[in-house]
């Protein structure tokens, strides 16, 4: 009877016979105080086995300590293992050779580490615990160390390059976090995969960690692959065997199929990524499932986080095809797949044509504004706790609180830059760190401070540094009219096809010229771009545009901006009002709320002043010259309430013959009461102007050269006005009628003590007189 006893320390013996396709171990009888025995049969280092690059043969022969006075021949044979159950070898019940012994030889440069038993019969072992260990030796290396210089460690979930890793500040993303959890531990499952997405820094990958640390401790983490650009972990080809590799880590079955399927084809780890996707990653759990293994009952997870980082987009859309074709084929398959990645424009497009995927966005919401706003005050107290000579109990202000929380926006990356710059060690002043921020936040008076968003800047820059060069001038023309725009006229008034239109661009080169923008830009479809309007994800990105310091070669300057931007609504304006039908030269977009033209009109006639307003401050003799050529007897239909911004830009006394006899015109309109030529600079806008005032003054100014010319009579009273008077149409009726009316009006007693009482505010008096 052999029994398997406690391995004693091992003696080797080598052999090297002349001939080492058969080994022939003959009788050697050992007695129970002997040390087990170790036969090394190396082949001959001859000239003819190295000429045909035959690397070294390993056998290696493990006999534990026996209790009998002699061992069974035993002959074993150098072959490469076929795939097989094991269980019919080493069962309690004894085994024997399958009937197929045909097996391949192991191919040149593989040996194979036998186990005890390889190849012996006749024989029961009872009672005893064995473990078997096959390893394929490519020479001298392990499969395992065969595949790890094709993967990326550096991307793996517990990377040391990667310490400390993103992931959920406690009690924030509660919602999508406990969904994730559903959805893993769900057998009824909607999607076998799930796309996370969202603006640039709102927290992807912090949720991609937690949830694959979830998964870690649950035992239910397959992979998990974390791309970064900057730092180097972009590269597709190390994306499926690092896969690979940590699947084989953490499930061994799954490691003996790959194993085999390596040493039959050891060039695989450098085939195409389709080829080891199917072969590595699809097959073996097949062959797992088709044999109800246990680690096929209960999906693993796969993490690709950051799939944006991912160089070149061809990779990007072909991990996506592969595993969502893998998935519409294969449900209920022992693989899950969570990807996430920000909603560049290809991406968008490659998942809104995958209809078994579940979709997941992050948006700036009051979610995530409450969750930042949690984020923000913990952190606070721990930057209190860690500083106490510098901080004080009640530190930080509320105030301050407040104002970094509406700041933030609900924008997490905003907020982890803000708390760095704050509870800076190496500064060690929370106080000091907190005040310099808000300072540099609330001001534009930044000489002399450091940046506090550099790494945000970074963010930005790298971004932007994705448009190609050829694309960027209309880039960039696109981010100024959309940071200098109104919020009123950036809003829904305003749509991307309205702004295509404005900037009389082609749609393919509109969509072309912002598809590396979708990260920190919300680009509406084309099919929706007739209603929905371009909008910045957050504050802090045309903030980094307008601030040349920060952003660099992709700054804005507002000189730039503004001469392109007001020579295009002056010509813009001036073909409209000549206009007689707008739909002969404007694009109509069928099944519209509103026909683009409509909507273009309204824009223009309402915003064309403004450059005026945000450039007052600017020289430019390019719109000079226009102005001086601009027919302003139109603007009194359209626009009137946008002169104030003109005239802080452009005005004069009058001086040519027709200003005269407007002024004849204005006199009959006042009923000669005194008017004040020219205005105060800088004028309100229209919005402080109209308010009431209580002392009657009329300020007078002319526009335009010639012909051309209008006066524009500024009103102060109870119900200010603006009117424009220009020598063709002269005064009406009307006109005369409603301005005398209004002069009555404001005559009336008791009404400044209405509106006092109305808002209840005595500094109202102050700011009316």
């Amino acid at each position: 009877m052999l029994q398997y006893h406690q391995i004693h320390p091992l003696e080797a013996i080598s052999l090297s016979p002349s001939s080492f396709s058969l080994i022939e171990l003959l009788c050697c009888p050992i007695t129970s105080n002997e040390s087990s025995l170790i036969v090394d049969v190396q082949t001959p280092t001859s000239t003819a086995s190295q000429a045909h690059g035959n690397p070294l043969y390993a056998l290696t022969l493990c006999f534990s300590t026996m209790q009998g006075s002699f061992i069974d021949p035993l002959s074993f044979r150098l072959r490469e293992p076929t795939t097989y159950d094991a269980t019919q070898y080493y069962s309690a019940g004894g085994g024997h050779e399958p009937e197929n012994t045909n097996h391949a030889k192991a191919p040149y440069g593989q040996s194979v580490r036998a186990g005890t038993f390889q190849g012996a019969h006749h024989f029961v072992v009872q009672n005893q615990t064995m473990a078997e260990k096959i390893e394929y030796i490519f020479s001298g290396t392990s499969v395992m160390g065969i595949i790890y210089p094709f993967i990326d460690p550096n991307a793996a979930l517990d990377s040391s390059a990667r310490d400390p890793p993103p992931r959920c500040h406690p009690g924030t993303r509660v919602h999508i976090n406990e969904d994730l959890i559903a959805w893993l531990n769900s057998p009824d499952r909607g999607f076998d995969m799930r796309w996370l997405c969202g603006p640039a820094g709102t927290g992807k990958s912090a949720i991609a960690q937690t949830f694959a640390e979830v998964c870690f401790e649950l035992g239910r983490l397959g992979a998990a692959f974390f791309f970064s650009r900057p730092n180097g972990r972009d590269k597709s080809k190390t994306v499926i065997p690092s896969l690979v590799y940590q699947l084989c880590l953490h499930c061994p079955a799954y490691k003996v199929i790959v194993i085999e399927i390596i040493v039959n084809d050891p060039q695989l780890l450098q085939k195409a990524v389709g080829i080891q996707f199917k072969r590595l990653l699809i097959e073996p759990f097949v062959q797992l499932k088709m044999k109800g293994h246990p680690c096929s009952r209960q999906p693993l997870v796969i993490i690709l986080d950051g799939l944006d980082e991912c160089a070149g987009i061809p990779a990007q859309c072909l991990f996506i095809r592969l595993i969502s074709e893998h998935v519409r084929l294969m449900r209920g398959f022992p693989l899950l797949w969570f990807l996430s990645s920000r909603q560049e424009s290809h991406l968008k497009q490659s998942f809104s044509r995958i209809t078994v995927c579940g979709r997941d966005e992050l948006v700036f919401d009051q979610e995530s504004r409450d969750d930042v706003k949690r984020y923000l005050r913990d952190q606070f107290i721990r930057a209190r706790e860690e500083n106490p000579y510098t901080t004080t109990p009640e530190w930080p202000p509320q105030a301050q609180l407040d104002d970094l929380v509406e700041m933030t926006s609900g924008y997490f990356q905003f907020a982890e830059i803000a708390v760095k710059y704050v509870n800076d060690p190496e500064v060690g002043d929370p106080v000091k760190q907190l005040n310099l921020l808000i300072a540099y936040l609330t001001t534009t008076q930044r000489i002399g401070v450091n940046n506090p968003l550099c790494i945000l800047d970074a963010l930005y820059t790298r971004i932007l540094s994705n448009v190609p060069q050829e694309v960027l001038p209309t880039t960039l023309d696109i981010l100024a009219q959309l940071a200098l725009s109104s919020p009123h006229w950036s809003g829904k008034h305003m749509s991307a096809q309205v702004l295509c239109n404005v900037l009389r661009l082609e749609q393919h080169t509109f969509y072309g010229a912002l598809a590396k923008l979708h990260s920190v830009i919300l680009v509406p479809a084309p099919a929706n771009a007739c209603l929905e309007s371009l909008r910045f994800y957050h504050a802090s990105f045309p903030d980094y545009l307008l601030d040349t310091g920060r952003s660099g070669k992709f700054g804005i300057t507002k000189s730039w901006a503004f001469e392109i931007m007001a020579s295009r609504y002056l010509d813009w304006y001036e073909v409209l009002i000549a206009s007689t039908n707008l739909n002969d030269f404007l694009n109509v977009a069928d099944g519209c709320a509103e026909p683009v033209s409509v909507s273009l009109t309204r824009h223009v006639l309402g915003y064309a002043w403004q450059p005026f307003d945000w450039g007052s401050k600017c020289k430019s003799e390019r719109v000079f010259s226009r102005l001086l050529d601009f027919d302003f007897r139109y603007i009194n239909a359209h626009g009137r309430e946008s002169v104030p911004w003109l005239v802080n830009w452009i005005h004069r006394h009058p001086s040519y013959p027709i200003d005269f006899e407007l002024l004849e015109h204005v006199k009959h309109l006042t009923g000669e009461k005194s008017v004040i030529p020219g205005v105060k600079l800088p004028f309100p806008d229209f919005g402080r102007f109209m308010f009431p005032a209580f002392n009657l003054s009329r300020e007078l100014l002319f526009l335009g050269c010639g012909q051309k010319t209008v006066a524009v009579l500024f009103t102060r009273s109870r119900n200010p006005s603006i009117d424009v008077i220009n020598i063709e149409v002269g005064l009406s009726a009307e006109l005369v009628s409603r301005y005398r009316r209004m002069i009555d009006q404001h005559d009336e007693p008791g009404w400044i003590e209405e509106i006092i009482e109305m808002f209840n505010e005595e500094s109202l008096r102050e700011a009316l007189e």
